[in-house]
């Protein structure tokens, strides 16, 4: 029985293409799936509805995430189809007063790289500085929009930067809008998901013919540098603070052992001059680490021994 309710409250499939094709202006292949499976697509459909059209977030400035943020999905038909609604083929959010951008601004956008290092740490610093919760959300293409668009890149594909992000965010955005951007977040993540897994969605018509007419703007969306970035080398190159951290306390300690060491212990460069010298090297040798440091290891070699030594480093120089 409550499986025939359920059945007699679905939308068919011909009524939820036209509400989706009422809302977006378009009817993407996105929504167009096996009509074996209406009800999956029309759970997709409500998802869509609740963390990207009807997310109070304002429409450009969700439309343009979109697009920069599927920069880094590595099918090509979220980014295509996304900044088709950008630039007017459909409407951006289902914002009907929304001013359609040019293919220059677009570009411009695509163009945008992830900042990263030096360059997130300046994004990081403009956001601590300006007054805070935003009373309005920044506009398109403004260091704030950049700024906010760099924190929310990292936090959308959960870098080591992620935390310091995600507090900068909570500062500038309040707790709800907050949840509301990590809502829409978590669908665009989705969207790029339910693409990879069904290779069927192809290109509609009018974005073949976007891609066709417009070259420097097929070429950002199909050649992306960001879309075939090898995620084991990101992961890695994120790590690196981490892994330098552990590093230094690894040096650290064995520095701590090699100076109570009893034992003399004295390092020194290919061409026999003097890099480290402990404790015990000075209790030994009678000479302190300023003195040693610097000079050449023949100063504590005996005498009748100094020809070995010219012989040892004769035959580890590089050649």
């Amino acid at each position: 029985m409550a499986s025939d309710n359920a059945h007699s409250t679905s939308t068919t499939a011909p009524q939820l293409q036209r509400l989706v094709n009422d809302r977006l202006g378009v009817l993407p292949n996105f929504f167009r799936l096996s009509p074996e499976t209406p009800e999956i697509t029309e759970k997709l459909w409500g998802f869509a509805q609740a963390a990207y059209l009807d997310n109070p977030l304002p429409s450009v400035f969700k439309e343009r995430l979109f697009v920069h943020l599927s920069r880094f999905c590595t099918v090509r038909y979220c980014i295509a189809r996304h900044t088709g609604f950008l630039i007017g083929l459909g409407r951006p959010a289902d914002d009907k007063d929304a001013h359609a951008e040019t293919v220059v601004d677009v570009v411009k956008l695509l163009r945008r790289p992830l900042p990263r290092g030096a360059e997130l740490s300046a994004r990081l610093l403009l956001c601590s500085t300006c007054p805070a919760p935003l009373s309005d959300m920044p506009t398109a293409d403004t260091p704030m929009e950049d700024g906010l668009f760099a924190l929310a890149g990292h936090v959308f594909l959960q870098t080591a930067d992620t935390p310091a992000c995600l507090d900068a965010l909570e500062r500038l955005l309040g707790t709800v809008r907050l949840q509301y951007l990590l809502l829409f977040l978590a669908f665009v993540r989705a969207a790029h998901y339910w693409t990879k897994v069904h290779p069927e969605i192809q290109f509609e018509d009018d974005i073949k013919q976007l891609l066709a007419t417009h070259e420097a703007l097929a070429s950002c969306i199909l050649d992306d540098p960001e879309a075939s970035t090898d995620r084991i080398t990101q992961s890695i190159l994120d790590e690196l603070p981490t892994l330098r951290q552990k590093a230094d306390k690894a040096i650290g300690l064995l520095a701590s052992i090699v100076d109570s060491s009893d034992d003399a212990i004295v390092s020194k460069t290919l061409e026999g001059v003097i890099t480290s010298w402990n404790a015990g090297a000075e209790r030994l040798f009678g000479y302190t680490a300023k003195e040693a440091i610097g000079q050449h290891i023949s100063m504590i070699i005996p005498r009748d021994r100094l020809d070995e030594e010219t012989s040892i480093l004769c035959a580890t120089a590089p050649r």
